[in-house]
């Protein structure tokens, strides 16, 4: 190859490079950085030794020399222990903290409580999505397309003519004040105030 067809593939290197340095500037400025999110049980000694294990690596990461990735890999794995460490610490803090609460909840005959601190400890989260099917029986598993199915679905049960003849004379049971108009929003905030929290769902599997 000659110097001319170096050159030529320098280049086009290079302005491979500087393209990329643009499109990834861009993406920095338009979407930023991903955010970490900071986990509650974790203390503050704990994420200090989190931000010298980070710059244990970056020293790891910029070392050039043998005996210096040897001298910066002991170092990063001294600190990496001592953030396993302080993390297993807060986790056994956290779970001794939860199992006083839900001891104080059992003496105290608090059962929600006591349910609730319990699912904790157990790591066992209700999945209150339950997948439906569509008309044509398709499994819907996204959110938007099941509040569009029980849309369709309300629509087609509540959405009923109004009855044109009723029997003379009317049961005794039968209220004479039956609403049949559209229903109202005083109604639904009525039905809602009525429904009982932290309580499972019933025979329909829909929870409160």
């Amino acid at each position: 190859m000659g110097d001319g067809d170096e050159w030529a593939q320098d280049t086009d290197i290079n302005a491979q490079w500087e393209k990329t340095k643009k499109i990834l500037d861009t993406c920095g400025s338009v979407l930023g950085r991903m955010k970490r999110i900071r986990k509650e049980w974790l203390s503050d000694e704990t994420y200090r030794k989190v931000e010298e294990r980070r710059k244990a690596k970056q020293i790891l990461n910029d070392a050039r020399t043998r005996q210096g990735k040897r001298e910066a890999t002991r170092y990063y794995n001294e600190k990496n222990r001592e953030v396993k460490k302080s993390c297993r610490r807060d986790k056994r803090d956290l779970i001794e903290s939860i199992a006083r609460e839900a001891e104080d909840a059992a003496n105290n005959n608090d059962l929600r409580t006591l349910y609730m601190t319990t699912q904790k400890l157990s790591g066992i989260r209700c999945n209150q999505n339950r997948p439906i099917r569509s008309e044509d029986g398709t499994l819907l598993t996204k959110m938007e397309d099941q509040l569009q199915r029980w849309k369709r679905h309300f629509e087609s049960v509540l959405n009923r003519p109004a009855p044109s003849q009723l029997p003379d004379p009317l049961p005794a049971d039968v209220p004479l004040n039956i609403g049949t108009g559209p229903i109202s929003k005083g109604e639904i905030r009525s039905a809602l105030t009525q429904l009982k929290n932290a309580k499972g769902p019933g025979v329909d599997n829909i929870p409160p």
